[in-house]
């Protein structure tokens, strides 16, 4: 299960009643279940409640709450999932950018030609470990300092290398 900055493993399996008691959990843009070489990784755009018995995983789309909100999830509601079978486990599977990519696709944006150098790839910020991400670019409130908020996705240690595409100025 996806939780902020981070993922946390839950059993498939209810050992006790306070395991039964767990019958949905929170979870941010994906849950997978994974064996040996093969998983599958559920990912959404903006439901938070999950569970996964056995080899069943499912979704909360709607909550039917009455309190604080006697009217809340009433109406039309739209979300996006995805089921993305993978080889391998979902940090070989790269189901966090798969999860990233499903909740900010690349907007295109279509221009008339016009004269410049325009490199194939460009980016203000970026890293050399494909499982740190940069979550969020933004200017200090009290500040011109820029802050970069990053963490490491799949648990693991080691050194990562902050590029920019040119050198930052305070």
């Amino acid at each position: 299960y996806e939780v902020q900055f981070g993922a946390q493993e839950r059993p498939t399996h209810h050992s006790d009643s306070y395991a039964r008691a767990r019958f949905e959990v929170a979870g941010h843009r994906w849950i997978d279940i994974s064996e040996g070489d093969y998983g599958v990784s559920l990912l959404n755009d903006c439901k938070y409640g999950f569970d996964t018995y056995q080899n069943t995983m499912r979704i909360s789309l709607l909550r039917s709450a009455v309190i604080p909100d006697p009217k809340a999830d009433e109406g039309h509601h739209e979300f996006t999932y995805s089921m993305y079978p993978h080889a391998g486990n979902w940090r070989q599977a790269e189901t966090v950018r798969r999860a990233y990519e499903l909740n900010a696709p690349i907007l295109a944006n279509l221009r008339s030609e016009h004269a410049g150098d325009v490199p194939s790839t460009h980016g203000f910020v970026s890293v050399d470990k494909p499982s740190v991400v940069i979550e969020s670019v933004k200017k200090a409130e009290d500040s011109d300092a820029v802050i970069v908020r990053m963490y490491e996705a799949h648990g693991t240690r080691g050194p990562v290398q902050l590029s920019f595409d040119r050198t930052p100025v305070s």
